[in-house]
């Protein structure tokens, strides 16, 4: 027997309904108290005049090329089809014209080994850290920023879909969640729950923040020939940075003559000097510093919502969301921030599924 809302003695018989749906109320509220706080310290900041998130210092212009943004393309695709093909024949799935939710989570495990291909033929090929790719250690300091990010973007995220879907008339039309929905089944669903909260945040922020907006910031800094085939050679804008840098370290630590200090350098020690910290934030005066772009940021948060365009008008505040993720590339110079408000923006998604799912099973009519 259906019926349209939660009783308690649809709770007693139901009692993994019960816990997920206290789950799922802490979560909500926990997310509403920490997002209050995060545009409480918002407010505090620009009231007092301190920048949101200053830009990490130093910057080095990404090294790789057009060549290798096409060829890790071609790989995510090939690497999804293969995974997802060996999975359908291991598991001897059946094509029903319907997106297998199996084989969602085996194109997941597709665009990790994809991540873990790019990653390393850019760390190889270009003789550079885990760090040149955004992979770099994660701090307590960088996982904050994108917990921040995440309780300040994610509620206004919402909202802006809530418009979208009201004035469009269109309701949010994703396969992924369709096929665990119409499942009905709890165990499927954590297929789903793989490939859209975890492989899917990590290969494309991988994909649209790494490699195609490193591209992008640092072509004004290479030859038209670097641009397309890639070089391990510095950049005079590179050379320049690290003539900076040394100079600096050698005035902060007083081992060297006044003299020996470079003409470069000069210019900008009486204001403010750039040392090598990575967490450095950069001022208005560090005239020597290197600064990526802004267009970038705006490029691939575009691209990033056209990918979606299937999805239905969704599209239109997941644009807003590319941007947002992408000026936090920018000024971070890592892909963890990232990663993180997207994991948390498809988590949140997928636990409102769960609860959905679970709902159906109890005989609750659920419309979507």
């Amino acid at each position: 027997m259906q019926q349209t809302e939660i009783t308690p003695e649809l709770l007693e018989k139901n009692p993994l309904l019960a816990i997920y749906l206290i789950f799922v109320m802490g979560v909500v509220v926990i997310a509403a108290v920490g997002s209050m706080a995060s545009w409480v310290m918002v407010i505090y900041l620009r009231k007092n005049s301190r920048s949101l998130l200053p830009m990490t210092m130093p910057w080095e212009p990404r090294r790789w090329a057009f060549f290798d943004l096409v060829l890790l393309g071609v790989t995510f695709v090939a690497m999804q089809l293969v995974f997802a093909g060996l999975a359908s024949k291991w598991l001897q799935l059946e094509s029903t014209g319907k997106l297998s939710l199996e084989l969602a989570a085996a194109g997941g495990l597709g665009s990790l080994a994809a991540v873990l291909f790019g990653a390393a033929w850019i760390c190889l090929r270009y003789r550079r850290g885990p760090g040149h790719v955004g992979f770099g250690t994660p701090s307590p300091k960088i996982l904050g920023i994108g917990l921040i990010g995440g309780l300040l973007g994610l509620p206004m995220l919402y909202v802006l879909m809530g418009i979208v879907s009201t004035l469009s008339k269109v309701k949010y039309d994703h396969p992924l969640i369709n096929s665990a929905s119409e499942s009905g089944q709890f165990q499927t669903y954590l297929f789903g729950f793989f490939a859209a909260a975890i492989a899917a945040p990590i290969a494309e922020e991988f994909f649209f923040r790494v490699i195609l907006q490193g591209w992008l910031q640092s072509i004004p800094f290479k030859t038209l020939w670097a641009n397309f085939i890639g070089s391990n050679e510095s950049s005079p804008n590179e050379q320049h940075s690290q003539v900076v840098l040394v100079a600096t370290e050698q005035a902060e630590s007083n081992t060297a003559p006044a003299n020996s200090i470079p003409d470069i350098y000069a210019t900008t020690a009486a204001k403010t000097p750039i040392v090598a910290d990575s967490e450095t934030p950069l001022t208005s005066d560090s005239e020597s510093a290197i600064v990526p772009p802004l267009w970038p940021s705006l490029i691939t948060g575009l691209l990033f919502g056209l990918a979606h365009i299937e999805y239905g008008l969704s599209f239109i505040p997941l644009t807003v969301l590319g941007v947002f993720l992408g000026l936090i590339y920018r000024q971070t110079h890592s892909v963890w921030p990232c990663i993180v408000i997207h994991m948390m923006l498809n988590t949140f998604s997928m636990i409102m599924l769960g609860l959905v799912i679970l709902m159906k099973q109890a005989g609750i009519v659920v419309e979507q």
